[in-house]
């Protein structure tokens, strides 16, 4: 466990001083030329029929001259955020239930979730949060429609979430459990929410 959080704060080391020596050594004019043409390659090719939607009219092109110039994915995901807002998944249930109700142990604790169901009159909730410039969410789409499936209300966040965004919008939901894949990222949460003066239990 404690290797896995020191493989992941070495790598966030020298991704930090990679970008601190892009910054240094940039053309700042090449890195607006770049984001700017994120924004207006994408609404430049959404005018266009779909079948004449060449590459070079493509928001994968675009993005790639802008790495070019040197612009970072940060910088790159707030031009492509300006031009179309965030994205926010939906899970779909209903698509893992033959395979978890093989599952003896699975079939008990939906019984169990649809008992507080009815007794609460609501469903438990739980939150499912991509953290990170990792631009997927396929791992935690499948996460998020397994525990659908057997019974929570899910509320799938927005990608690119810091943990302290994080930890703000459980809050704001009102989640008693917050659940993290490394521990390092429990930490950070675990931070924000001491932040805004609420109890925590690791």
């Amino acid at each position: 466990m404690f290797r896995d959080v020191l493989q992941h704060s070495q790598r966030r080391m020298t991704a930090c001083r990679k970008l601190i020596e892009a910054a240094a050594t940039k053309r700042q004019a090449a890195v607006d030329r770049g984001a700017g043409g994120i924004r207006t390659r994408r609404k430049g090719s959404q005018q266009l029929p779909k079948w004449r939607r060449t590459p070079w009219a493509t928001l994968l092109s675009a993005a790639v001259d802008a790495a070019r110039a040197r612009t970072t994915v940060g910088e790159i995901s707030d031009a492509m955020r300006a031009a179309f807002g965030d994205h926010c998944a939906t899970p779909e249930v209903g698509h893992s239930m033959a395979s978890l109700w093989r599952r003896p142990e699975m079939t008990v604790l939906a019984g169990r979730l649809a008992k507080y169901a009815k007794r609460s009159g609501i469903k438990p909730k739980v939150m499912v949060a991509k953290l990170g410039q990792d631009g997927h969410a396929r791992g935690a789409k499948v996460i998020a429609s397994a525990i659908g499936d057997i019974g929570f209300d899910v509320l799938f966040s927005l990608l690119f979430q810091t943990p302290q965004k994080a930890a703000e919008t459980a809050i704001e939901t009102r989640l008693p459990f917050v659940l993290c894949g490394r521990v390092e990222v429990a930490t950070e949460i675990g931070d924000g929410l001491f932040k805004l003066a609420v109890p925590v239990s690791l």
